[in-house]
């Protein structure tokens, strides 16, 4: 399962722009001035890009809805791989560490890999999102393994 996710973390990094944007769609559901009286009054700097979002609303949207699937994405791979290490009998830090380590090398990799394909760009910035998106799916297995599997998650009890 840890392979598979991260196969398609690299399949849609490796796909185009066009073939992502989830503006045509939103075009054929909703008008731009409808959008826009419904999207806040704010303005996201991100990645040398300025988008004001009552100005251009669907890339707006597409915006939230891009780092929204990075947090997932990488989410489900922390989590994936922490659920594996907590069967290996691994534990607390080391867990924690080894899938931090995997989460920022796959999605380095990742931005390097999406510098290279048409109309795409690499942001370091979407390593922090990818990295937070990893903490998040981490602490979702720990606690899960803690409430539900009874294993103590308390950091001052982990083992090295």
């Amino acid at each position: 399962m840890l392979v598979w996710w991260t196969s398609l973390v690299f399949g849609f990094s490796s796909q185009p722009y066009s073939a992502q944007t989830i503006q045509p769609w939103m075009k054929s559901l909703i008008s731009e001035q409808k959008l826009a009286k419904v999207v806040p009054s704010v303005t996201v700097h991100y990645h040398h890009a300025t988008i004001v979002a009552k100005k251009e609303p669907y890339r707006y949207i597409e915006f939230l809805f891009r780092k929204s699937a990075h947090l997932f994405v990488y989410a489900m791979l922390g989590a994936i791989f922490c659920a594996l290490l907590s069967t290996l009998k691994q534990r607390g830090y080391r867990i924690m560490g080894i899938v931090f380590l995997y989460v920022l090398t796959i999605s380095s990799l990742d931005e390097w890999n999406q510098a290279r394909v048409t109309m795409r760009t690499s942001a370091i910035q979407d390593v922090i999102v990818d990295l937070v998106g990893g903490c998040i799916g981490i602490t979702a297995v720990l606690l899960l393994m803690r409430t539900r599997l009874g294993r103590a998650i308390n950091p001052s009890t982990f083992k090295s």
